[in-house]
């Protein structure tokens, strides 16, 4: 991180000019001014500036991680709450709970279109069918499409590729902030390893509070193991 990268260089100049005025000091070699309140000085600044950088780095974590929290918040209110409440309705409790899956990716390329038709096509090599439900949302929050997966048995679950998670696409580039580190894939895909963890955490924190998880919403990942 630059900013703590600069705070240490700075530090280590500081206790390098306090080490030099303490000797000053300690062994009375003449100058100019008086070195004990200049080594007093500089200790103090250096501590200011740790502090100051330990704090600003601590910040910029948290910035960091907010952003994949308030995606998967999003999701959880904007989504997945209305859809699985309105299916809860409409089953009329006839014991047919309503199952959501959502996929978790290992890297968000995985999101990408092209992506998600070669998952569906990997549905259907295992037997699985998929369609598409349009769900009428009451209190006025319109029709939402989600999308059903069946068995031979003509058993069903809802499943869902969460998009709104593809978007920290653009911020991960953002965050790596320079030409040279966008050719790095490596580096990128650790980045976005990072924000993955923390949505499915967040995500998982957020349905438990509206006890939707483990009863109703599961996760899965590029293997589709779905239970019906």
């Amino acid at each position: 991180m630059k900013v703590k990268n600069l705070a240490i260089l700075i530090q280590i100049v500081l206790w390098f000019a306090s080490a030099i005025f303490a000797i000053i000091w300690i062994f009375s070699i003449p100058f100019r001014y008086q070195p004990e309140p200049i080594t007093v000085m500089l200790g103090l600044i250096s501590v200011a500036v740790s502090g100051l950088a330990n704090r600003y780095s601590h910040a910029l974590d948290i910035e960091q991680y907010s952003v994949a929290n308030v995606l998967a918040k999003g999701y959880v209110n904007n989504f997945v709450e209305p859809i699985m409440t309105q299916l809860m309705k409409d089953s009329n409790g006839n014991g047919n709970k309503p199952l959501l899956y959502i996929f978790i990716p290992e890297l968000l390329s995985e999101l990408t279109p092209k992506s998600i038709d070669r998952l569906k096509v990997k549905l259907k090599s295992k037997g699985l069918s998929e369609n598409t439900l349009k769900v009428k949302i009451n209190e006025g929050r319109g029709v939402r499409d989600v999308m059903t997966v069946s068995n031979s048995n003509n058993e069903n679950v809802y499943f869902d590729f969460p998009s709104t998670l593809f978007s920290l696409t653009d911020f991960v580039e953002f965050k790596m902030n320079s030409p040279k580190n966008s050719l790095n894939v490596e580096l990128k895909n650790k980045i976005g390893k990072e924000y993955i963890e923390r949505f499915k955490k967040q995500l998982i924190e957020s349905l438990q509070e509206k006890q939707l998880h483990p009863e109703y919403i599961r996760f899965t990942n590029f293997d589709l193991d779905i239970v019906f």
